[in-house]
């Protein structure tokens, strides 16, 4: 249903349907993670980096789907990516910390 969901709102025309889905992308890929649902985090975040491929957001959210299933080479490649798209981001930013990890 979510899958589907997304779809859809990937498919809506205009700039604030496009921001709102990625944003919906991101949603999805977080609530994923927190249930330990990995399959679908990882297909959100596939999904995000499709729609956005220069969103830090995304190639954060495919790092950690990475690291938790084992390919370290995938989350340091993910996360380094992050960390490019990031690079002028608040120091401060949790997610910062974790790519630092990851890499």
């Amino acid at each position: 249903m979510l899958e589907d969901g997304a779809r859809q709102v990937r498919a809506a025309p205009g700039p604030d349907a496009w921001t709102q889905a990625l944003f919906t992308l991101e949603s999805i890929a977080r609530a994923a993670r927190e249930v330990g649902d990995w399959d679908l985090a990882g297909w959100a975040a596939r999904q995000m980096v499709e729609h956005d491929p220069n969103y830090g957001g995304a190639h954060y959210a495919l790092a950690l789907a990475a690291q938790h299933g084992g390919d370290r080479l995938a989350a340091s490649r993910e996360a380094a990516a992050a960390a490019k798209f990031w690079s002028t981001a608040d120091p401060d930013l949790a997610e910062l910390k974790t790519i630092k990890s990851l890499q």
